[in-house]
């Protein structure tokens, strides 16, 4: 038990499941999935995959940006908080 504890561990499996990324990636393709079982839509599907793929990647690299931005934003606090102390 706990060697399957040491190797999920070192999967990153906690911080991948509460991760946004992840699960706006599963939602795009149980979407795709659902559609594809879906009667009717057989001719849509190049339309369903890349409105589905469009959407899910713009959604990825929003919330990348939002992190960079973050992270930019609180490197810039740390630095100008450092500045003075130092003066």
């Amino acid at each position: 038990m706990k060697s399957l504890q040491n190797a999920l561990s070192k999967l990153h499996l906690p911080s991948l499941l509460k991760s946004k990324r992840f699960w706006s990636s599963i939602f795009g393709v149980v979407t795709v999935v659902v559609a594809y079982y879906e009667p009717g839509l057989e001719p849509y599907m190049p339309q369903i995959i890349e409105a589905v793929s469009i959407g899910v990647v713009a959604l990825v690299a929003g919330y990348s940006l939002q992190d960079a931005v973050n992270a930019g934003v609180n490197a810039y606090l740390e630095y100008k908080g450092k500045g003075k102390d130092d003066a």
